[in-house]
């Protein structure tokens, strides 16, 4: 270099035995490290995703619609939400408030699936008993008579205490009647009357009750209900 400056020479990189030691004692501890790396992205992996605060805004602005009894965009409104949020805490409570508005606007046909599919997926939760009872209700508006039947003894069988019971018996022994057996109407609504229900439902079932008794000639029985109701406010 004429210029006088200062060459810069590059040398080899030498690696000594020691060196080489040192770098396959290492392998190892590198390994463990790259398999803990990768077990903790696999237990990331597998939590829960979290659950979004503008989830529970979705599920309470439908609530909010189910209060005002505004049915149809609070049915609409718990449907979207369970679509987007099936792991939600809230979802089985959003299903069980869908079906409820359903029933409102008596579409029991969807309401029914939705109950079911409550049943199926809370066999154990407090509300179980009322999804039950709803599925046996819309079989019975939507005249299913002998699935009705069999759910409302479901519901009967498994939910003895429960308060929709008497309404669950006034079903039963009008489905009976609907199936033309007059006798065992009769003995169904007996039970409904003897335990005295609110005074809108027992009229029902005198009323249904009279109706037996007419089917089973029992004319003097059945005029006798039919006076006693004919002063009712709560006749039907």
């Amino acid at each position: 270099c004429r210029s006088g400056a200062t060459a810069v020479t590059m040398m080899p990189c030498r690696i000594t035995p020691g060196d080489a030691k040192l770098a396959a004692s290492s392998r190892p501890i590198l390994r463990n490290i790259a398999w803990a790396l990768g077990l903790c992205g696999l237990i990331v992996a597998l939590q829960p995703l979290p659950v979004h605060a503008d989830a529970t805004d979705d599920y309470n602005v439908a609530i909010q619609f189910y209060k005002q009894e505004r049915w149809d965009i609070a049915a609409r409104s718990f449907r979207t939400f369970l679509k987007d949020n099936a792991r939600h805490p809230q979802a089985p409570a959003a299903r069980l408030y869908l079906g409820q508005a359903l029933v409102q606007q008596r579409k029991f046909n969807e309401a029914r699936d939705v109950f079911r599919e409550y049943v199926k997926l809370n066999a154990d939760a407090q509300d179980v008993a009322l999804a039950r009872f709803r599925v046996a209700e819309c079989r019975y508006f939507l005249q299913e008579d002998q699935p009705a039947l069999r759910e409302v003894d479901e519901y009967l069988d498994r939910h003895p205490g429960h308060e929709l019971v008497p309404r669950a018996r006034l079903y039963r022994g009008q489905t009976q009647l609907r199936l033309n057996d007059a006798a065992g109407a009769a003995e169904t609504l007996a039970i409904v009357i003897e335990k005295k229900p609110d005074p809108a439902l027992l009229a029902e079932a005198q009323y249904a009750l009279a109706s037996a008794q007419e089917a089973l000639g029992k004319s003097d029985a059945a005029i006798a209900i039919y006076e006693q109701l004919a002063g009712n406010p709560e006749s039907p």
